[in-house]
């Protein structure tokens, strides 16, 4: 039992508590990374962050909000990876322009206060709502619970931003995301979108499903296959 190797449910909230060795383990890494032309999220990132922060903006603010003040991470207004808006409304920092005119309109929850410049920019309350509420990249399940076509189309639409903002730097563009949070109730990696959305969550702890199920997703090039097996 996993508290037992704790030492009891104590022990594992302090470990994996903000002032934890775990816990500031964990709340250090990026919730959202990019690895050759794949973006992984826990949830995924909606175009409003892909758009307004980013996947460096992203993580930055998770972290502030994560981290206890003690880590010195300095006010948020000091941020440079987020586009901060200054008290008229203009933006402290200039946003990467959107890859696009429109934002789908799906599951949107755009927050942006638009700087006298025409470019986005955020409060610190807007941007801890935007990565840590109900739509932030922990949470958000419009992923896996919208129909086909409207997933597809937040998933088009948060790539497009994620391309136009790493062309901007010289880098190459992504071309699909595989996010967790939400377990696929037949044990395996649910491919969406013609393998442009991953849903790679699939219960492996027993507390999950019957047993826990044993699945992957390898990517390859431009290949995306399940690899689906049995929990002993």
């Amino acid at each position: 039992d996993e508290y037992v190797a704790f030492g009891g449910r104590p022990a594992r909230t302090a470990a994996l508590s903000a002032e934890g060795e775990i816990g500031q383990w964990l709340r250090a890494l990026p919730a959202v990374a990019v690895v050759g032309d794949t973006v992984f999220a826990h949830a995924g990132l909606l175009p409003d962050a892909a758009r307004l922060l980013g996947v460096e903006g992203a993580n930055s603010a998770l972290r502030r909000v994560l981290l206890p003040e003690s880590h010195g991470l300095g006010a948020w207004e000091d941020d440079p990876a987020v586009p901060w808006c200054d008290g008229d409304g203009a933006a402290v920092v200039a946003a990467t322009p959107p890859a696009s005119s429109s934002v789908v309109a799906a599951n949107s929850t755009t927050t942006a206060a638009e700087s006298d410049r025409g470019r986005p920019c955020l409060t610190e309350r807007r941007a801890k709502r935007l990565v840590n509420g109900d739509s932030g990249p922990l949470w958000t399940r419009a992923f896996a619970q919208h129909d086909e076509a409207a997933a597809c189309a937040l998933a088009a639409a948060s790539l497009a931003e994620i391309t136009a903002a790493r062309a901007a730097r010289g880098e190459p563009p992504v071309s699909r995301m595989v996010v967790g949070h939400t377990p696929q109730r037949d044990g395996a990696p649910s491919l969406r979108c013609g393998g442009a959305l991953v849903l790679n969550d699939v219960g492996l702890s027993r507390w999950i499903s019957d047993g826990g199920a044993v699945a992957a997703t390898e990517i390859v090039g431009g290949d995306v296959r399940r690899i689906v097996g049995v929990a002993d």
